[in-house]
Parts: structure tokens; C-alpha cells; sequence
């Protein structure tokens, strides 16, 4: 992540933060678990 080249607070309005990096990653995290191959939830469910 961007904290220790930012030097930044993870929630901070008035200055550099890196919520939305943290935000895409657990984003990204979701999508890839959810949506791709064989462990997403619809093989669990038996739909492929």
C-alpha cells in the first residue's frame, strides 16, 4: 500500500489517505472470489 511512502492516516479529510486503495483491494478480493471458477459460490451451489 501507499502508508509508508504517504506517511498517511488510513481515514483523513483534510489530507492524504489511503481508504480508497483499501477499498479497491477488498473490492477486488470480493470479485475475484464471488465471480471466478471453482470456488466461486456457484460451483459450491452446483450451477456449473
Amino acid at each position: 500500500m501507499k502508508k509508508k511512502k504517504m506517511d498517511a492516516a488510513y481515514i483523513n479529510p483534510t489530507d492524504t489517505s489511503y481508504e480508497i486503495d483499501i477499498t479497491y483491494l477488498i473490492i477486488s478480493i470480493i470479485l475475484i472470489v464471488v465471480v471466478v471458477g471453482a470456488f466461486s459460490i456457484d460451483s459450491f451451489i452446483g450451477l456449473q
